[in-house]
């Protein structure tokens, strides 16, 4: 790797994984206007009339906004998977990305691990290389290791986890929430998300009804310690009339769960508090 110069005309940006974010972009123009390029960009030049940008799109753009002509490169030496590695790690440990970004620059780490260490992205991953991976990665971007592991199966299970990004949807607790929803569901609330509407997935479709399911449960639960508490001071012979006074006081589930916790008959409630 060596010092140079490069000019911003000829250079070619070529895909990004991330997009420009312009408060950025001028936050470091006003700081490369007074002090400079502290840190240049880094450049792979196979060819002297040949140049390639392999991190560091933000300060090139500032770079440009400021019509400078020519900007303070390093010229790297590496293959096309480590260029593109090194693009993800700088982006990991410098660009603030957000839990979306941060989950797809990861997922695609691993796959280009696996590339150069494992035999091919469709190479299943054994537990050894996975730990190699994840042993790697925190040693690079300063990452915990599980921490990176969480976030790698965030973007496993949502294969279109980078249409997220910049979307209500791009927090944390909703990409766990998407991760367990089927894929028409999630279809359906990335869609509206990227459509500008404040979505969550928590609340919506399968899991509003696994909430629903779960909350009902409590419910019985609850219900059912209320009867066992009752059933302990109400001696056995008045089973019958406590049951029929909840029926008749509208406290259908009271009833219900002392007929269950009693081994009796749930008795016909039409005629309950006649007499």
């Amino acid at each position: 790797m060596r010092l140079g110069q490069v000019y911003v005309d000829g250079l070619s940006v070529g895909e990004r994984h991330r997009s420009l974010v312009e408060s950025r972009v001028s936050s470091l123009a006003e700081s490369m206007r007074e002090i400079g390029l502290q840190n240049p960009i880094h450049v792979w030049s196979p060819e002297p009339t040949e140049a390639y940008l392999v991190a560091g799109r933000h300060r090139l753009a500032a770079a440009e906004s400021l019509g400078w002509d020519e900007v303070p490169c390093f010229f790297v030496d590496m293959d096309e998977i480590d260029r593109e590695l090194w693009e993800i790690d700088e982006n990991l440990i410098r660009a603030g990305l957000s839990p979306a970004e941060e989950a797809a620059h990861l997922a695609r780490r691993k796959e280009l691990f696996e590339a150069r260490n494992v035999g091919g992205t469709n190479c299943p991953t054994k537990p050894q290389h996975q730990k190699a991976f994840a042993q790697e990665t925190a040693e690079k971007t300063g990452h915990p290791k599980r921490d990176i592991n969480r976030k790698v199966a965030r973007a496993e299970a949502i294969p279109d986890i980078d249409r997220v990004a910049g979307t209500s949807l791009d927090k944390g607790v909703e990409l766990d929430a998407l991760a367990k929803m089927g894929e028409s569901d999630r279809e359906d609330i990335i869609a509206k998300a990227q459509a500008g509407e404040r979505v969550s997935a928590r609340m919506s479709g399968a899991s509003k009804r696994a909430l629903a399911a779960e909350t009902n449960d409590l419910k019985i639960e609850a219900v059912e310690r209320v009867a066992a508490q009752i059933i302990d001071y109400v001696p056995g012979e008045q089973w019958d009339v406590l049951k029929s006074n909840c029926y008749s006081g509208g406290m259908k589930a009271l009833g219900d769960a002392i007929a269950r916790l009693t081994g009796v008959s749930v008795f016909d409630n039409t005629s309950a508090g006649r007499g």
